[in-house]
């Protein structure tokens, strides 16, 4: 039986299962560690794998700030039955990802592609900067999309960038719009155009899985992330999480000036 990545989404809270080290293609076994996950994390991930299983290609998770977003994709690559990339834009971002993933998943090997420091061939985890991967088309070049599984872009609300939009394509999970950035349409036209490129398209079959996690899905400027991904599967405000006890009260304040 071939196992989905929605399957091995399930199998994370189901089973509590985990792959053996370096037996990527070779099954589960039993867990010798669990990973605590908060019972908000373990939601996520179960409606994530029942977005993937009703063919859903491209999600957005919106979940606040010191909610754990990291630990969600933290668990998400631990299941993930191909490669996994990891796309940010600040080095504490990456550095960040590397150690939270290498701390809940010991078995898988977490190397960061920036800069002066590339990612060997047998990493399981790669966190990349989504500047050098776009300004360097070779790097990028040198991942074979067919080994991955699992794309997930941290602080999603970039995700409208050039940049972000170019990597993705690459993977089969956005448009060509290269002629877009390289021809002479600047500004607001630009942005017109990039949405219209986006219109009616649908990733890949053979695409990896795409998960965006924010905190801010709004953007200000008014750009709109449906176009870069298809639903918001799961999302939690600050009010929410207050609530439920996941977040401390805020507290109002006056001061005279």
């Amino acid at each position: 039986m071939v196992l989905t990545y929605a399957d091995r989404l399930c199998m994370i809270l189901l089973c509590r299962a985990e792959r053996g080290k370096n037996s990527r293609h070779k099954g589960w076994k039993h867990m010798t560690q669990t990973i605590s996950l908060r019972d908000y994390q373990k939601d996520c991930i179960s409606a994530l794998a029942s977005f993937g299983k009703g063919g859903g290609k491209r999600a957005l998770v919106a979940l606040p700030t010191g909610t754990g977003k990291t630990v969600v994709f933290s668990a998400m690559a631990r299941g993930a039955s191909g490669k996994v990339l990891v796309l940010a834009h600040r080095e504490e971002l990456l550095s960040q990802a590397q150690a939270e993933i290498s701390g809940i998943c010991p078995d898988l090997k977490v190397e960061i592609e920036q800069a002066s420091k590339t990612a060997s061939d047998d990493a399981d985890v790669i966190v990349a900067s989504v500047q050098t991967l776009a300004v360097s088309p070779h790097r990028l070049k040198k991942f074979n999309p067919a080994d991955f599984s699992l794309i997930v872009v941290d602080e999603a609300h970039h995700a409208t960038a050039r940049t972000y939009i170019e990597v993705l394509n690459y993977f089969g999970l956005a448009p060509d719009v290269s002629r877009i950035i390289e021809g002479d349409i600047k500004g607001k036209e630009a942005k017109i155009a990039t949405r219209k490129a986006f219109e009616g398209y649908k990733a890949e079959k053979s695409a990896p899985f795409l998960v965006g996690v924010t905190a801010t899905p709004n953007r200000t400027d008014g750009v709109g992330l449906e176009y870069v991904f298809d639903d918001i599967p799961f999302s939690r405000s600050i009010r929410d999480m207050m609530d439920a006890g996941w977040l401390a009260n805020i507290i109002g304040k006056r001061v005279g000036t």
